[in-house]
């Protein structure tokens, strides 16, 4: 049994065929954009139904690859126009894809949301244990990562002084 990642993707990459080259993707161990950019780039040059057949088996290659977002990224940067409703393998890909980054999106926003709800109750205990707080610390708090709020909150409690909260701790 051989790993396609321990076989050299040169040979294919030199071939003058489209399909050798589209077959590459799951050979070696090199990066994978370079080659992607490649077959992409030269995608551009056939017509629309080849094209699309291209592209569909090059997303099926690079996904085992984890390559399938730098092929949809090499595809938005070309001057072409692909219809993915035509295709249901494109259309489906084109769907999870934008599920995963609305996903993305609101598991940032929702993390977001919890860092600045966190960091408005330590300016309310900060306040109430040290009195008015100047506006930079204010807005070092309200921009801080949920990480440092919860060290900052957790100093907070019993930290003799205000800039006890921010002083740096050696590690353990």
């Amino acid at each position: 049994m051989v790993d396609a990642r321990d076989l050299d993707p040169a040979p294919l990459l030199a071939s003058p065929a489209l399909e050798d080259k589209i077959l590459s993707v799951i050979f070696g161990q090199s990066p994978l954009r370079p080659r992607l950019r490649a077959i992409v780039a030269q995608l551009a040059g056939l017509e629309e139904r080849a094209r699309r057949d291209a592209l569909t088996q090059v997303l099926i290659l690079s996904s085992v690859r984890g390559g399938t977002a730098l092929v949809l990224e090499e595809m938005n940067a070309m001057p072409l126009q692909i219809d993915t409703d035509r295709d249901p393998y494109l259309a489906e890909l084109v769907r999870k894809g934008r599920l995963e980054g609305e996903a993305r999106g609101e598991a940032r926003g929702e993390a977001r949301g919890e860092a600045r709800g966190a960091a408005k109750a330590l300016l309310r205990l900060m306040e109430k244990r040290f009195g008015p707080l100047s506006e930079t610390v204010r807005q070092r708090l309200l921009a801080a990562d949920s990480e440092a709020v919860e060290t900052w909150f957790d100093r907070a409690i019993d930290a003799p002084t205000l800039d006890a909260v921010f002083a740096d701790r050696p590690a353990n």
